[in-house]
């Protein structure tokens, strides 16, 4: 199936609702002097490499011209990478506006921060660029808004049309052209950077059985209609590869935290025929059977697939013990997450965005008394260690389902030490250590695989190529944390400088900028 739609490419909005206001600090070209370098773009040394780092305007170049005055950082001693990217969290929409009220409530404010804190938080954890990863075509108005409201950090949301009832329709009238063209211009109308699919036929058949039916395979037929999940990931699926969009197709799989839900994503990821496809929060969609019918790890059965097919990534969606906020467009698995959690259910919220698009909201608190929480704390660490290629799995938290995004500087410190690992498993339920093989693994990942994990590989898969790399003609979005490997947690908890698309944001762990900084739009423009 061709669509007769222009070509979309990865594009930045500067209009005047986002074009930055004056400059950050100072405009001199800069000199970030004799840093370690790691940078997986460009050299997979494991000890990376010492060299200088050029900067003029918003890009890094080869050198500088000998009659400019440049402003010198000493990064003798410390390290340096490219910007953090988060490709999956939710940061802005109803939904969020929604968790802010019931974290303000419980006491739990910094959970789910104002757009304001987000911005400056994330800023200060080295990261530039945020992905909302779910946005209801009716909420796009209130999506936009909270991320003009978000400072400093590159942004963009990808859009919900999965559910859609005019979708659903038009499938079910056999007009997939139709179809095609009716997401092109949902894309165009809205400025989303990407299409993301959540439990695809799934949240319309519960909606349409009052709660009482879910699909248990892709042939499954939503009710009253002949539309499958297959034919929605099919669709859905050509209209990401004909409009080149930068993004692959963002999967949210059906079954979400069932028992052998592993079959139901490998079945998910044989309809993409070949193409790329990522998957949200992968370790969610990561369970095979035990003997009891209960929970195991399947960490082995994803990483051998993923093994033989490179045209899948993934974010891990890590979960953390303590306070999280659930917030999700799938229905079906928010009601039964309520109908589990006992008291903290009073607090649910349920939000109808129109069309067949939805949110659920309600807190939640991992625990490593509970066997399903441990076990998920550990199978999140395992498929990163175990992932054949660094960057194929990247570091997400699906914030703040997992857990706050500030937790990031902690999961890197578990996947940097065995010994903390070791000691963080004695303290979780014996069922993480029989159902996954985390306690096997001796693996500590390099600064170098980090970089993968946490800027590399989320550029590459968001299609962002001048993001994620420090190579001559990327933008200058440059970390510079202190060396300091025996305390990875306490390195990445606070970079000593951030620079923004070359104007330095944080100096000395301070932010440098006050009022805030308007960060920009990335969206999927027709070229």
């Amino acid at each position: 199936m061709t669509i007769d739609t222009p070509d979309f490419q990865a594009a930045r909005d500067d209009d005047a609702t986002v074009r930055p206001q004056g400059p950050l600090s100072s405009s001199l070209p800069l000199c970030i002097r004799g840093g370690r370098v790691y940078d997986p773009t460009q050299d997979s040394t494991p000890n990376g490499y010492v060299r200088d780092i050029f900067v003029s305007g918003d890009r890094i170049v080869e050198a500088l011209n000998p009659d400019d005055s440049a402003e010198v950082i000493d990064a003798a001693g410390m390290i340096v990478m490219a910007g953090g990217l988060d490709m999956h969290a939710h940061i802005a929409g109803s939904a969020i506006g929604v968790a802010r009220e019931i974290a303000t409530a419980m006491g739990q404010a910094t959970l789910v921060p104002s757009p304001r804190e987000t911005g400056q938080r994330y800023v200060q954890l080295g990261y530039t660029t945020v992905i909302e990863a779910a946005a209801a075509p009716a909420d796009v108005t209130c999506v936009d808004v909270q991320l003009d409201d978000t400072p400093w950090l590159d942004t963009g949301f990808l859009l919900l049309l999965d559910n859609h009832d005019h979708l659903i329709d038009l499938l079910d009238k056999g007009d997939a052209a139709g179809a095609a063209a009716w997401v092109g211009e949902m894309l165009q109308r809205t400025g989303a950077y990407g299409l993301k699919v959540v439990n695809p036929g799934g949240v319309a058949t519960w909606r349409r059985t009052a709660g009482q039916e879910v699909l248990r395979t892709l042939d499954d037929c939503i009710p009253d209609t002949r539309v499958t999940p297959r034919m929605i990931l099919e669709l859905l699926g050509n209209v990401v590869a004909d409009l080149h969009l930068p993004h692959p197709l963002h999967v949210h799989a059906p079954g979400l935290g069932q028992p052998g839900n592993v079959d139901l994503l490998l079945d998910t990821l044989r309809a993409m025929s070949g193409r790329p496809v990522h998957v949200a929060h992968l370790q969610f969609h990561a369970y095979g059977r035990n003997d009891r019918g209960g929970f195991r790890g399947a960490a082995h059965e994803v990483c051998a697939y993923l093994a033989e097919h490179p045209e899948v990534t993934a974010d891990v969606g890590m979960v953390m013990f303590g306070p999280a906020m659930t917030v999700t467009a799938d229905l079906p698995l928010e009601h039964r997450l309520m109908r589990q959690e006992g008291a903290a259910a009073d607090l649910a919220r349920f939000i109808d965005c129109g069309d067949g698009v939805g949110f659920g909201i309600m807190p939640m608190t991992w625990s490593p008394t509970n066997p399903v929480h441990s076990l998920q704390w550990a199978l999140g660490l395992e498929l990163l260690l175990r992932c054949p290629n660094p960057g194929q799995i990247v570091l997400s938290i699906d914030h703040p389902n997992g857990g706050s995004f500030e937790r990031y500087p902690e999961i890197i410190a578990l996947l940097m030490s065995h010994a903390r690992r070791a000691d963080a498993l004695r303290h979780v339920h014996p069922r993480a250590l029989e159902q996954t093989g985390l306690a096997e693994i001796a693996r500590e990942m390099t600064l170098g695989e980090i970089a993968a994990l946490t800027r590399s590989g989320p550029a590459k898969a968001l299609g962002l190529a001048d993001q994620g790399s420090l190579r001559p003609g990327a933008e200058a979005n440059v970390v510079v944390l202190a060396d300091c490997t025996a305390n990875p947690q306490a390195m990445f908890d606070a970079p000593v400088h951030v620079i923004k698309g070359g104007k330095r944001l944080v100096r000395h762990g301070e932010l440098t900028t006050q009022p805030p900084a308007p960060g920009r739009r990335l969206r999927a423009l027709p070229r």
